[in-house]
C-alpha cells in the first residue's frame, strides 16, 4: 500500500468535501430521517451517558430504549458534536462519513490484490455516487439521511482483513488479529446494534470465502479455532442474548402479520432497480460488480476468486430473498436492499477491477493516445506506470463530465427544502409546550404531548404515509411538524415514537385505543389519531395537538390558516405525572383480559391497577409522590401511611433497576402495571432511583425477560385474534 497515495486521496476528499458539502448542505441529513439523526445526536450528547449500552429515551413514547445508535461512539457524530458544542455540523460529519466510505472500498480492493489504482478508483467511485456531494446521492440515498452506516461498511473489511491474517504470522500477531475481530464485533454491537443483522451474513459468507485460501493446516486451525473462540467469547460476553432480546421484544417481531409492509417493491430489493429519480449509477455499479465478480470467479485465483464466488452467492441470495418478500408478505425486518448496502464496497472494488480489465483489452487503442500527451508532462505523470496513466486518464475523463452534468442537472431543479427545516422553527403551540413540559435533567416530570392530527382526513384506512404528508404541509406553513423533530429538538416529550424497537405492549395499547378501525400501522411508527382521554391521562399525556375541536379538555392555543382554525392545543386535567396511587388491584392472566378491563367506561386508572401477580391486600393511597427525570432514569420520592402503589407514566421493563437511596425495612419492588406501565410497591417512604440499561456486558438478557412476560400474558394469542 502506498501511504503517500492514501494520504493524498484523504486530503483530496477533505478539500472536495469542504467545498461540495458546504454548497450542498441542504441535502445533508435530508428529510425526517436525517433531521431525526441530528436531533438524536444532540439529545444523546446531554442525556445518554453510558458507553457500553443503552438507557431509556425520555422524549419518545413512555421511555423505551433509545433508537440503538450510540452517537458518541460513531466518529462522524462524535467529532462533529465535540467541535460544535453538542450540535451537529453537517459538513464536518459528512467529511468523516465520506472518508469512511472511501476507505471501505479502498481497503477491500487492496486486500483482494487489485492494486493501488483500482483501490483509488473504487474508493472515489463509491464516495462520489453514495455521498451527497452534488444534489442527492447518485445511488439509493441512505447516506443522505443516515450516513452512520459508513462506519459499518468500513468495519466489515477490517474484520475480514484481520481474520485473513490469522495463522499467517506469529502466534502473538495472529492472536492480536483475532482479538481485533472480536473487538470490532463488540464495537458494532455497542455502537450500532441496529445494523448487526446486516453485518452477520456478510461476515459469515466472506469468512467462509477466506478459508479455502489457507496455506497450511496450522493456518486453517488458527482460522477455524480462532473463529469459534471469537464466537464463544462474544456469546459469553452476553452479546448474543443482548441482540436476541433487542430484536425479539419488538412490535415488528410479534405483530408482523398485521403490519403494513411498505417495502414490497423491486426498488427496495437492489440498486439494480433504482427508479428514474435516482438515475443509472446504481444499475451501472451493480452491473460492473457482477461483471467483475463473474470474471474473477472464472479466471481469478486465490482470494480474488473465492471472494468473487462469495459475492455472487450473496447477490443471488439477496435477489431470491427480495423476490420472496415481494410474493409472500412474511418479512418485517430491513429491506433486502439494506443488506446489499454492506456489499457496496465489494461492488465498488469488483466494478473498478472490471473496468481495468476492459481497459487492458483496449490497451492497443489507449496507449497511442497516452503517448500523444504534451511533451512537457509533469514529473508525477512521468513517474506513473503506463497502466496507471491510462487508468487515471480514463477515470478523470469519465468522472468529470458525470459530475458536471449532475451539477448542472441538480442546479437546474431547485430542491424543496421547506418541509425539513432544521433547526425547526418555534411557532406558538411549540413555544407554549416548551415552557410547560420541556425536560431538563433533574427537573420534575410535567407530562408529555400526544399529536393526534389527521382526524380531519376524510378517508379510512390511513397509514403513516398519510399523516406524514399532513405533517409536511404543517412544516411548510409553520416551519415545524408539531409531531417529531419539531418537538424533540426543543426537549418536549411525546407519546409518539419513531423506533424500529417499539415494544409490543406499547403497540398493542396504542393500536387498540388510540387508532381508528381500519387504519394501517407499520413496524416503527404508530398512526395515532383517536383521542381516548382516559388512556391518555393514565399514560402521562397532559397536552393533545389536534386538527379538529376536542371536547372534555381545556383549549390552550389555536393557530389559523387562511382564516380558519388549523391546529388546536388542548390540556387534560387529572393527568398521571407519577401521582396515580390505586388501592384496588385487578388480577389478570392475559392481555385479552387486560384490554377488556381497560375498555370499560368505569375503569379508573387512578384508583384501579391491573397486574398479573399478587400484590398487597391492604393498600392505602400515597400521601405524596414526585417523579423527576434524570439522565439515566427516574428519581422517585413518595410517602405513605402504610403500603402503597405508584403507577408511573413510564414503561415497565426488566431492564429497569430500582435502587433505594438508603436502607429500608421493606424494600420497594417493581411490577408490570396495566400491561405497559411500571408500578412500584412501597411501604411508608420511598426515595429511590429507577434506572434503565441494557448492553452486552450488563443486563444483556433483560429484554428476553420482557419476551417471557408477553408470552406469559398470551399476548401472541391476542395478535392472532386481532389479525
Amino acid at each position: 500500500m502506498s501511504f503517500v497515495l492514501l494520504f493524498t486521496n484523504i486530503c483530496a476528499l477533505v478539500v472536495l468535501g469542504f467545498t461540495a458539502f458546504r454548497r450542498n448542505e441542504a441535502t445533508l441529513f435530508y428529510g425526517l430521517d436525517g433531521n431525526e439523526m441530528m436531533t438524536l445526536a444532540k439529545q444523546q450528547f446531554v442525556w445518554h451517558m453510558n458507553w457500553s449500552g443503552f438507557g431509556y429515551n425520555p422524549f419518545q413514547s413512555l421511555g423505551n430504549i433509545w433508537l440503538p445508535i450510540n452517537m458518541k461512539l460513531v466518529p462522524g457524530y462524535a467529532f462533529s458534536l465535540a467541535v460544535n458544542g453538542g450540535e451537529i455540523d453537517p459538513v464536518l460529519s459528512y467529511l468523516v462519513f465520506s472518508i469512511e466510505a472511501f476507505l471501505s472500498a479502498y481497503l477491500i480492493s487492496l486486500w483482494l490484490g487489485f492494486g493501488d489504482v483500482v483501490a483509488t478508483v473504487s474508493g472515489w467511485g463509491l464516495a462520489l455516487v453514495a455521498m451527497p456531494y452534488v444534489g442527492y446521492p447518485k445511488i439509493y440515498a441512505i447516506f443522505g439521511i443516515a450516513p452512520q452506516l459508513t462506519i459499518v461498511l468500513l468495519a466489515v473489511p477490517v474484520m475480514l482483513i484481520l481474520y485473513s491474517l490469522a495463522g499467517r504470522a506469529t502466534r502473538e500477531e495472529s492472536a492480536l488479529c483475532l482479538l481485533g475481530v472480536a473487538l470490532l464485533a463488540i464495537y458494532l454491537a455497542v455502537s450500532q446494534p441496529i445494523f448487526m443483522v446486516l453485518v452477520v451474513p456478510v461476515v459469515l459468507v466472506f469468512s467462509g470465502a477466506i478459508l479455502p485460501g489457507a496455506g497450511s493446516r496450522a493456518e486453517m486451525h488458527w482460522k477455524l479455532g480462532g473463529g469459534a473462540l471469537v464466537l464463544a467469547a462474544l456469546s459469553a460476553s452476553g452479546m448474543l442474548s443482548y441482540l436476541y432480546g433487542l430484536f425479539g421484544y419488538t412490535a415488528a417481531a410479534v405483530f408482523k402479520d398485521e403490519l403494513l409492509n411498505v417495502r414490497q417493491t423491486w426498488y427496495e430489493v437492489s440498486i439494480l432497480f433504482q427508479d428514474e429519480a435516482s438515475g443509472i449509477s446504481g444499475p451501472l455499479l451493480y452491473t460492473g460488480a457482477l461483471g467483475g465478480a463473474l470474471t474473477c470467479a472464472w479466471t481469478g485465483r486465490g482470494l480474488q476468486k473465492h471472494t468473487a464466488i462469495g459475492l455472487l452467492a450473496m447477490m443471488g441470495a439477496l435477489m431470491a430473498f427480495g423476490a420472496l418478500t415481494l410474493s409472500v408478505d412474511f418479512w418485517q425486518g430491513p429491506a433486502p436492499l439494506y443488506f446489499e448496502i454492506v456489499l457496496w464496497p465489494f461492488y465498488a472494488a469488483y466494478a473498478a477491477a472490471f473496468v481495468t480489465m476492459l481497459l487492458r483489452r483496449l490497451r492497443a487503442v489507449l496507449l497511442p493516445l497516452a503517448h500523444r500527451l504534451p511533451v512537457n508532462r509533469p514529473t508525477w505523470w512521468k513517474a506513473m506506470p503506463t497502466d496507471g496513466r491510462i487508468y487515471a486518464m480514463a477515470f478523470i475523463v469519465a468522472a468529470v463530465p458525470i459530475m458536471l452534468l449532475s451539477w448542472v442537472r441538480d442546479g437546474a431543479v431547485p430542491l424543496d427544502r421547506t418541509y425539513h427545516t432544521y433547526p425547526p422553527l418555534l411557532p406558538p403551540i411549540v413555544s407554549l409546550l416548551r415552557e410547560e413540559i420541556a425536560l431538563k435533567p433533574g427537573d420534575p416530570f410535567r407530562g408529555r404531548v400526544a399529536t393526534l392530527t389527521g382526524q380531519s382526513l376524510q378517508k379510512s384506512g390511513i397509514s403513516w404515509a398519510d399523516l406524514h404528508a399532513n405533517d409536511i404541509e404543517l412544516t411548510k406553513r409553520y416551519g415545524n411538524d408539531h409531531r417529531t423533530v419539531g418537538l424533540w429538538y426543543y426537549d418536549i416529550p411525546t407519546l409518539f415514537e419513531y423506533n424500529q424497537f417499539m415494544t409490543p405492549p406499547y403497540y398493542l395499547l396504542t393500536r387498540t385505543f388510540l387508532t381508528n378501525d381500519g387504519d394501517r400501522q407499520i413496524r416503527n411508527i404508530m398512526a395515532l389519531r383517536k383521542p381516548d382521554q382516559r388512556l391518555l391521562r393514565a399514560l402521562g399525556v397532559r397536552f393533545v395537538i389536534t386538527d379538529v375541536p376536542e371536547s372534555g379538555a381545556r383549549l390552550r392555543a389555536q393557530v389559523d390558516h387562511e382564516g380558519r382554525p388549523a391546529l388546536y392545543l388542548y390540556e387534560l386535567d387529572g393527568v398521571n405525572l407519577g401521582g396515580y396511587s390505586p388501592t384496588t388491584v385487578s388480577r389478570v392472566s392475559s392481555a385479552s383480559e387486560a384490554l377488556v378491563l381497560l375498555a370499560r367506561e368505569d375503569f379508573d386508572a387512578a384508583t384501579t391497577v391491573m397486574a398479573d401477580e399478587a400484590l398487597s391486600a391492604d393498600l392505602v393511597p400515597a400521601t405524596s409522590s414526585l417523579v423527576s427525570v434524570e439522565k439515566t432514569g427516574l428519581r422517585l420520592v413518595a410517602t405513605s401511611h402504610g403500603t402503597s402503589i405508584i403507577v408511573l407514566p413510564f414503561e415497565f421493563s426488566h431492564c429497569l433497576e430500582l435502587e433505594p437511596a438508603g436502607p429500608v425495612a421493606v424494600p420497594p419492588r417493581l411490577f408490570r402495571a396495566n400491561l405497559l406501565q411500571a408500578g412500584v410497591v412501597f411501604t411508608d417512604q420511598l426515595e429511590a432511583t429507577l434506572s434503565f440499561f441494557t448492553g452486552p456486558f450488563r443486563h444483556a438478557g433483560c429484554r428476553i425477560e420482557d419476551i417471557r412476560d408477553i408470552d406469559r400474558l398470551k399476548l401472541r394469542e391476542e395478535v392472532k385474534r386481532s389479525a
